[in-house]
């Protein structure tokens, strides 16, 4: 959700859906894994 949010700040949209394990999940591009880290980063430091 947090990710989510962090992309369509950057990219005016949400990222694509891709079939995953026989749901649905946002594919992030390699060029946006900064997104991940930061989000993950912060999630962390929030406990």
């Amino acid at each position: 959700m947090f990710a989510n949010a962090n992309y369509q700040e950057r990219h005016g949209q949400l990222p694509k859906r891709q079939p995953y394990r026989g749901n649905q999940a946002f594919a992030y591009p390699a060029a946006d894994v900064d997104i991940l880290d930061k989000t993950i980063r912060g999630v962390v430091k929030s406990g």
